[in-house]
């Protein structure tokens, strides 16, 4: 399995993140939303403004940690393809979450950020029937000199056998995707500032792709 390219835009500004879209479009396989950027313009303005330019399939990074149905609900009326949430919220708003995706057609992505024991945590997701699960090594994390690789391996032994998918975030770059080419399962790996602040996005892009193509063939 050749895992798909995911942008993350972790903008602020709109008008950056849908210039950065247009540049990058082309060489991607899903568009993100990033959580900053909805906070900052609003989940509909943003995703209208990103399904607007692209048909690509469309993440709202919402990392929902209560009232999952009510945003899953307007996510859906806004166009998203995927939704996230946070695998430590309590179980009644994951359970609310789910039941609101499979209304909807929408795909779930399960966050272990935050985590503490996030094996057993994953685990429990793909039992529930969430299929994508979030390795997420965050910017707080990466700070503190913990990476994503190990977290990765971890996960992918306890869901692999149970018919789970990983979605890999978390300083991955064209140089560190090779690390990754034997961790079972990986579906998405999302790259941010790997693109967006190289000096040719649209290159990165391309050369990221590439990279992941030759790794996981």
């Amino acid at each position: 399995m050749i895992p798909k390219l995911q942008l993350a835009l972790d903008y602020i500004d709109l008008a950056e993140a849908t210039a950065m879209l247009r540049e990058t479009e082309a060489e991607i396989d899903i568009v993100e939303a990033g959580t900053p950027l909805i906070k900052a313009e609003g989940m509909k303005a943003t995703l209208e403004a990103l399904a607007d330019i692209s048909d690509k399939p469309l993440v709202a990074d919402l990392k929902v940690a209560d009232v999952a149905d009510i945003e899953f609900n307007l996510a859906a009326v806004c166009k998203a393809t995927y939704v996230t949430l946070l695998a430590a919220s309590p179980l009644e708003n994951i359970e609310d979450g789910l039941k609101a995706a499979q209304e909807h057609n929408l795909e779930v992505v399960a966050d272990l950020l935050g985590v503490e024991n996030y094996q057993a945590r994953a685990e429990e997701m793909v039992a529930l029937g969430i299929k994508y699960i979030g390795v997420h090594c965050g910017i707080s994390e990466q700070r503190q000199g913990k990476t994503l690789f190990t977290k990765a391996q971890e996960v992918s032994k306890v869901v692999t056998t149970v018919g789970g998918k990983l979605v890999l975030a978390g300083g991955i770059t064209g140089e560190n995707i090779n690390k990754f080419a034997d961790i079972k399962n990986i579906a998405i790996i999302i790259v941010g500032g790997g693109i967006t602040s190289a000096p040719s996005p649209a290159q990165a892009a391309r050369d990221i792709k590439i990279k992941i193509n030759q790794a996981f063939k």
